[in-house]
């Protein structure tokens, strides 16, 4: 495939660009919405075999992973050392609305159990909705709450 090629090619171009700067580049598998190349963890595994590069990663999206039917739980497994970040977001499953954790369908409670077992030192950023720009603070409070809540669990 032509796509799959030209990103082959861009991705090891930046990685060889980055490396004298120490600077990791990390691929965010996304669903169908919005590619259709990179559309799950594997996939994005895929593709970092094939550049064979260090400082080429995953970013492992909830919300992704919830829409495009594939286990958080097991691409957290799968990506291993190969996980450079984490983006928190909830839906329905049906398109990733970027809600705040607990208001979709997403198991957290299993996510983060698979994540407190796992070897992943790096940041888990929340990646909430446009739906919360008026009042963020509370988005944010809720999203902390729920988290923490989920030690209790």
């Amino acid at each position: 495939m032509e796509a799959w090629r030209s990103l082959r090619t861009s991705l090891d171009d930046i990685c060889l660009f980055a490396m004298p700067y120490n600077i990791k580049i990390a691929i965010e598998p996304a669903d169908r919405y919005e590619t259709d190349l990179i559309q799950t963890v594997a996939d994005a595994l895929r593709m970092i075999n094939e550049i064979d590069r260090d400082n080429l990663g995953v970013v492992l999206d909830t919300g992704h992973t919830h829409v495009v039917g594939e286990s958080a739980v097991e691409a957290l497994a799968a990506a291993q050392d190969r996980l450079f970040h984490i983006h928190i977001d909830d839906n329905l499953g049906l398109r990733d609305q970027h809600l705040v954790p607990g208001q979709g369908s997403f198991d957290f409670t299993a996510f983060f159990k698979a994540l407190e077992k796992s070897r992943y030192q790096g940041y888990l950023g929340v990646e909430l909705s446009w739906d919360y720009t008026l009042d963020p603070d509370s988005a944010a409070l809720q999203t902390l709450r729920y988290i923490k809540s989920l030690d209790n669990q």
